[in-house]
């Protein structure tokens, strides 16, 4: 039952813009040693539009699509709510516990991918009604792997991997907690992360496993895809990067291509992985706060080339990267375990990234990001984009606009 509380609003003014000291190194391709160079502030305007979220468990992630904010958590299953206003427009009606338990939320288009607490991963359909074009239904397809799969594969000994002793699993099976979620453009591909240190490729059409790479030696955290190429990047507790070729017509394994390790301090793991559109810059993220921008050698297709190294971004391990369109660019947002999420101007001709502003008064480590720019009803022009972020049990709904801040009254959904 969802409860709309009149007035509940209150105005507020725009947050604290504090920034951060950021040590900014630049990699000398010529000498190989580091330069420092002054961190460039520029100054943004942010309003909290403190439209907040009540979800009964923590929100694990966050997604939009159009006019539409998805987020799951893990124990209400997933809420779609309408933008920008934040009203409720549907439910997923999980009945199981295992399937409200959602840890990682993708929207592509017309489907909707969740992974859940049982290890595995829900395909949805999102369709318009034809009577109220307005209103969409989503239906339940299948799960990864499908009951068909397993049965098929379980008659070969071939098809099952040793996972500890006396105990073995078919290899199409994730046997931990799936941790990332991304979808391959190029090759109409769904991916899958998991801290059982593998990476799984999902064929989107017959929903058939077609690869497990065993991909690190530790948890896999994160996965980035270049919409343009093709290429896969994987992050871990290991601490590297790695990335990843899919091969042509009759070879379609995925091949290494590179390891971009021993950017990260000794034992830190990379939580957070994001790209720019087109795939020219790679941001990496980790539990060190240090965060890194690798570029393209103009003869290669993917990343290999480290440009910048920052430190001190945050005060404690950064947990997300998200990047958006902007009217001057794009964005680059991170999110940490210090209750903080840092607004980042992306200069696109050197991958610099210059701090515009810092978001505060998260209840607790920002796990999920996500940035919609809208039109809608005239409410946002000129560029303007809205942040949403996910934090314990709320989400906040922040005003990014380069001409000045605003307030206004809105209302306040309550899950009661």
């Amino acid at each position: 039952m969802v409860q709309v509380l009149p007035s509940i609003h209150r105005r507020i003014n725009s947050p604290v813009l504090r920034l951060p000291q950021v040590t900014c190194c630049l990699a000398s391709r010529d000498t190989g040693l580091e330069t420092h160079a002054p961190n460039q502030l520029a100054t943004g305007a942010v309003s909290l539009l403190h439209q907040c979220i009540k979800h009964n468990e923590s929100v694990s992630s966050l997604a939009c699509l159009g006019e539409e904010l998805y987020s799951s958590s893990l124990g209400d299953g997933i809420c779609v709510w309408e933008l920008p206003d934040l009203a409720r427009a549907g439910l997923f009606d999980a009945r199981s516990r295992h399937l409200r338990s959602v840890r990682v939320l993708l929207v592509n288009e017309d489907r909707i991918f969740t992974a859940h607490g049982d290890r595995k991963i829900r395909i949805w359909k999102r369709r318009a009604v034809p009577s109220s074009p307005e209103k969409t239904t989503y239906r339940f397809i299948a799960t990864l792997p499908t009951f068909k799969s397993r049965l098929w594969k379980s008659l070969s000994q071939n098809n099952y991997v040793q996972i500890r002793r006396h105990h073995k699993k078919l290899w199409i099976e994730h046997v931990d907690t799936i941790s990332a979620l991304a979808y391959g453009k190029v090759f109409g591909v769904l991916y899958s992360a998991s801290w059982d240190k593998t990476v799984k490729v999902w064929n989107t059409s017959n929903l058939e496993c077609l690869e497990s790479i065993s991909a690190h030696d530790d948890a896999v955290n994160a996965l980035a895809v270049c919409d343009r190429t093709g290429i896969l990047y994987t992050g871990s507790a290991d601490g590297k990067v790695k990335v990843w070729k899919r091969g042509h017509v009759n070879v379609r394994k995925h091949s290494l291509l590179a390891v971009l390790d021993g950017i990260h301090s000794k034992d830190a793991s990379v939580n957070a992985l994001a790209l720019t559109n087109g795939g020219d810059f790679l941001f990496t993220a980790g539990s060190d706060r240090k965060m890194n921008v690798w570029g393209r050698w103009k003869s290669e297709d993917h990343v290999g080339k480290l440009l910048h190294k920052l430190e001190g971004c945050h005060s404690q391990a950064i947990l997300t990267l998200s990047t958006c369109k902007h009217e001057e660019g794009q964005l680059l947002l991170s999110g940490s375990a210090d209750k903080t999420v840092i607004l980042w101007q992306i200069d696109l001709q050197t991958g610099w990234i210059t701090c515009v502003s810092v978001l505060e008064g998260h209840p607790a480590p920002v796990k999920s990001i996500c940035a919609a720019v809208l039109s809608r009803n005239n409410l946002l022009l000129g560029g303007d984009c809205l942040v949403y972020t996910g934090s314990s049990k709320t989400i906040k709904a922040w005003w990014v606009s380069k001409r000045g801040t605003s307030t206004s009254d809105h209302q306040l959904a309550l899950e009661v």
